[in-house]
């Protein structure tokens, strides 16, 4: 289309919130989560999740056990997205690797604690004695935290 035909848009008063990163910067982040325990293994896998899905906090917190799916040869996530609706998308090995990694950290803790299983959310808020034996998902202000956190130690600001 011609500029004559269809005008430009016009550019916005203010730069959009928020800040990409640079492949350098996303190492830097994950090469400063330890993986030692499943704590450290969850955030790694939230992250990690973030970074390569481009899911929604909201939807990473929700995300259950039995979201995770074969479909034929492949695996997939299918979650519910924003306004409630399904959503369903595929899985690369990368992430289903490290969100099992994580699982298998965490099953005696799952176990434990009576909060296993398919209906489990994947990333559990910590067990305390009036959650215990429920599945209760991260709030998105942990995560929001988190993240805080682990840039802050990247020396991402």
């Amino acid at each position: 289309a011609t500029t004559k035909l269809v005008p430009r848009p016009e550019r916005p008063l203010q730069s959009p919130k928020g800040k990409a990163l640079t492949v350098k910067e996303v190492r830097y982040l994950l090469y400063t989560i330890n993986r030692d325990n499943p704590i450290d293994l969850r955030d790694f896998a939230i992250i990690y999740s973030i970074l390569r899905l481009s899911l929604r906090v909201s939807e990473i917190c929700r995300l259950k056990v039995s979201d995770i799916k074969k479909d034929g040869k492949y695996w997939v996530i299918d979650y519910k997205g924003k306004g409630g609706r399904r959503q369903r998308q595929p899985l690369p090995n990368d992430v289903k690797q490290v969100i099992d990694d994580y699982l298998v950290a965490d099953r005696i803790n799952r176990r434990d604690s009576k909060t296993g299983g398919e209906d489990a959310f994947i990333f559990q808020a910590g067990i305390s004695h009036r959650n215990y034996g429920v599945s209760e998902p991260l709030t998105t202000r942990h995560i929001w935290y988190l993240v805080k956190r682990k840039g802050e130690l990247a020396g991402l600001g």
